[in-house]
């Protein structure tokens, strides 16, 4: 069964949603964003803090619904949803969200440990 939830989705662009690359008011600061978005913010953006906090939450309770036993789940997101939660999960620094980050249309196997802890 496929379930959705909205604490899976990507994170909020704040006043620059929707717009193309070449209908950016500041193509600096977006290219700084897209190389680190720990270095900066969008104007009127979700914070990291909260895409990861929501996430997170999201993960527990999915973790907490399929036991291991029952095999595995996927869980389909995006970019940066999906870097931050590599990086809860390697226990990695926010400032490797690139390095971590998925490929348009790409798959990963990630084991999560018991209560969707990071290893040790």
């Amino acid at each position: 069964n496929v379930t959705a939830d909205p604490r899976l989705n990507e994170i909020h662009h704040g006043e620059w949603e929707a717009l193309a690359e070449n209908e950016l008011p500041d193509i600096e600061l977006y290219r700084r964003w897209r190389e680190d978005p720990t270095s900066c913010t969008l104007p009127g953006a979700e914070a990291l803090d909260a895409v990861h906090a929501r996430a997170v939450a999201a993960m527990r309770d999915i973790a907490a619904r399929h036991p291991s036993s029952e095999g595995l789940v996927a869980v389909v997101s995006h970019q940066i949803v999906l870097a931050l939660l590599k990086c809860y999960i390697l226990d990695r620094p926010w400032s490797q969200i690139r390095r971590h980050a998925l490929g348009v249309a790409s798959y990963e196997v990630l084991t999560a440990g018991e209560g969707f802890a990071p290893r040790p």
